[in-house]
């Protein structure tokens, strides 16, 4: 299942986005649209997921700007 996580720190605000069950680099698409909703990340970490290869039937894409 597709999901984004999203983590607050209330003490600081940092917020924390997890794209999970999007294996490929089909995720920067996600990542691409949290960061032109919240802003700019300060840091980006690739997880095993982003690392798998993916058929062309199971990529999805996220429109930005429709």
């Amino acid at each position: 299942m597709k999901e984004i996580q999203f983590e607050i720190d209330t003490a600081t605000g940092e917020l924390k986005a997890h794209v999970q069950g999007e294996p490929g680099r089909a995720c920067l698409d996600v990542h691409r649209l949290v960061e032109e909703l919240m802003g700019q990340a300060d840091e980006t970490v690739h997880t095993r997921e982003f690392y798998q290869r993916v058929s062309p039937q199971e990529q999805s894409r996220v429109l930005l700007n429709p």
